[in-house]
């Protein structure tokens, strides 16, 4: 985020980390997503120099983790989803504001996955290193 060339993401963390006093700032992913499976599926549909190409390409690192995790191509599907929350956590990370914010225990960032079809979520708990229900039923989730 700190070094996309698109700023309006990163300015408006920092505006309301900064300028509105926000506490808590949610990363939040779903179920299904279309991007992810593109991502996954080899992005062989998409044409290689279009915006779309290069903004699927920030999936890669979440996709590979979830590769090398699990053979079964469904939950390779429900980790890269939920790689790609932590690489966006890791990315606010890289925000000098949020960083400080963090450290100084003024800002908790959460990971979260919604559930489209079951209107279910999961949240990131450190303490499983993985998501678990709402209801804090662990599901292992990371390899």
């Amino acid at each position: 985020v700190h070094d996309d060339p698109d700023r309006s993401v990163a300015a408006a963390i920092e505006f309301a980390v900064g300028q509105l006093g926000v506490h808590e700032v949610i990363v939040c992913g779903h179920d299904g997503c279309g991007g992810v499976k593109a991502a996954l599926d080899g992005m062989s549909n998409i044409e290689p120099d279009s915006e779309l190409a290069g903004w699927l390409d920030g999936l890669l690192p979440a996709v590979a983790r979830a590769r090398a995790s699990d053979p079964d191509p469904g939950v390779q599907f429900r980790r890269a989803v939920e790689e790609n929350v932590l690489e966006g956590i890791a990315n606010l990370m890289t925000m000098p504001s949020v960083a400080a914010s963090v450290a100084a225990g003024d800002v908790r960032l959460h990971g979260w996955v919604y559930g489209l079809h079951e209107a279910t979520l999961r949240v990131f708990d450190a303490e499983h290193d993985g998501f678990v229900d709402l209801d804090g039923t662990a599901l292992k989730t990371r390899g």
